[in-house]
């Protein structure tokens, strides 16, 4: 199941021109499949987790340490956040960065923050994140500005991982020895700028941002037009699902889920036709509880929905004639309920909510 999936990411990254935008959006994990309290973000068991839910690719920041190993770590410029002290699991007390702090110091007094003991664990190399990923039939997407941290990914993986980040000198440079695909991120700039930018570097190329006021759908039609995909990148629920109607084919999220066209959905919730006026809504209830599940609502409608996943995650939804919307997000330990509310006069003609279990 998980090689069928992988395939398909990387037939999508390997055509010089990507074809018509797919039904759904391929999501990639942010840091990793992780769970909070549960499963650390940019952990080998992350990876795990990520290829146990199905998603392609994981992203992870690369950074150094004091005496230059490379490490997947976040927050390099303050490390309060994602590690503890390895004796009682007990808070740093001062702001930590990646440079400042030996390999050695890093690997025997810290671990990632997790609040289940289990999983607690020693900050990973570069290398043994890409040997997770490698193990795993997962494509990894190395968000750096590190050269060499590149030219590992390129010894590992050959041309089927992912480059992301903001420096053209670096990715010109890795295009003298990589055509892995490169993910260009910028703040908003018009599309014209983008496209240039990117036909400069060559190769395969998508663009991100995590400015989702860019993400228009003149914007988004540009630069699939231009042959380029379209990535939003870790946008608030509300705007990414959005960003789904408008054309991006690929979410770089936190929780977000799409159907996965190798597995079928372990049950479904159907939601009848309703008119609504403001404010008004119904609610759709799973039958039972998933320790590892996911969510995904399909629903035929015209006006504006607002959709609540578990009582967290809010997106709305808005066309102004009839039309199908798909957006779903992934949970753990959750009885998945979804709240539908008029934001306007609204009408839905036919619905399901989509149950996954891993």
């Amino acid at each position: 199941m998980k090689h069928f999936f992988l395939t398909f990411a990387l037939i999508l990254f390997s055509l010089p021109v990507l074809p018509e935008r797919k039904q759904y959006p391929l999501v990639y994990a942010h840091r990793g499949c992780w769970i909070s309290g549960q499963v650390p973000e940019n952990s080998v068991t992350a990876v795990e987790m990520a290829r146990r839910y199905g998603y392609p690719v994981v992203e992870c920041d690369v950074h150094y340490t004091k005496d230059s190993v490379m490490v997947i770590m976040h927050d390099y410029n303050n490390m309060k956040r994602c590690i503890r002290k390895r004796e009682g699991h007990a808070p740093i007390d001062s702001a930590m960065k990646t440079a400042d702090i030996t390999f050695d110091d890093l690997r025997k007094n810290y671990v990632l923050t997790c609040k289940n003991p289990k999983n607690r664990a020693p900050v990973p190399t570069l290398e043994e994140l890409l040997t997770a990923c490698r193990e795993n039939g997962i494509i990894p997407m190395l968000h750096s500005n590190i050269l060499e941290s590149f030219r590992m990914a390129q010894r590992m993986f050959g041309n089927d991982w992912i480059a992301f980040g903001a420096s053209d000198s670096v990715f010109l440079e890795t295009r003298r020895f990589s055509d892995c695909t490169i993910m260009l991120s910028r703040s908003y700039i018009p599309a014209d700028s983008v496209i240039r930018a990117m036909q400069k570097i060559g190769g395969r190329l998508a663009f991100s941002s995590m400015k989702y006021e860019t993400y228009t759908k003149g914007f988004c039609d540009s630069i699939r037009q231009a042959g380029f995909g379209l990535e939003a990148s870790i946008f608030p629920t509300r705007p990414e699902a959005q960003a789904v109607v408008d054309g991006a084919s690929i979410l770089l999220s936190n929780r977000a889920y799409m159907p996965n066209p190798t597995m079928k959905p372990r049950s479904s919730v159907k939601v009848g036709k309703h008119r609504f006026i403001i404010g008004e809504g119904t609610i759709v209830e799973a039958p039972d509880t998933t320790e590892y599940g996911a969510s995904v609502m399909q629903i035929t409608y015209r006006g504006t929905l607002s959709l609540i996943f578990n009582e967290k995650d809010t997106c709305t939804l808005r066309r102004g004639d009839w039309g199908t919307d798909t957006y779903g997000v992934r949970h753990f330990k959750k009885r998945p309920k979804v709240e539908i509310l008029s934001m306007e006069n609204s009408e839905i003609k036919s619905g399901k909510l989509y149950l996954y279990e891993f």
